[in-house]
């Protein structure tokens, strides 16, 4: 799973045209929040989850799990009719990530992962002047688990009888006697 984190976040970071200031593992940044979250703005989580497992040729198994980015923004203005044009500007900003991102994300895949495929969208609920989304996508990678060596030393039993002229080689026994039909039933 950790080639899937980090092939991910290499990706964002490498989009420079994202804008993110802060791509790391979700770990829990902004389940404390407090005036100094540990993070830079915006900022991208990614976090893989729900991996499911089916078993393949020997100790192969296919993984299939759903890699989790949180995006977060401040959210310092509003989308108010009220408010005066230049107050709503860059309220938009958390939905051109989110596009963004999704296009980055959907189809990136490696050798070591299927093709990532976005699933859902999620509005994180959070009452502290953040606007946080989940994107959701989906992949499939392989396991493999090396198979312990084991010798095995068969053992090998040769019996020799002698042929002796004029006796049959093999003792065949002849067929059994067919059950009474008013005999026993056991």
């Amino acid at each position: 799973m950790k080639h899937i984190i980090t092939a991910v976040l290499a990706k964002l970071e490498q989009e420079t045209s994202l804008g993110l200031r802060y791509t790391d593992r979700n770990w829990g940044q902004l389940d404390e929040y407090n005036p100094n979250p540990p993070v830079q703005w915006p900022v991208a989580l990614v976090d893989i989850d729900n991996v499911q497992f089916t078993q393949g040729l020997r100790l192969s198994q296919t993984a299939t799990g759903t890699v989790t980015v949180t995006l977060a923004y401040p959210r310092l203005n509003n989308t108010s009719a009220q408010v005066a044009a230049a107050t709503r500007q860059g309220v938009f900003d958390m939905m051109d990530l989110i596009d963004a991102v999704s296009e980055v994300l959907h189809g990136y895949g490696t050798a070591d992962m299927q093709p990532l495929q976005r699933i859902y969208l999620r509005k994180v609920r959070v009452n502290k002047g953040l606007e946080v989304y989940e994107l959701g996508f989906t992949t499939a990678w392989t396991v493999s688990i090396p198979a312990a060596t084991v010798q095995v030393q068969p053992d090998v039993i040769i019996d020799v009888f002698p042929v002796n002229p004029g006796e049959p080689y093999m003792d065949i026994d002849p067929a059994p006697e067919p059950p009474d039909p008013d005999g026993p039933l056991y």
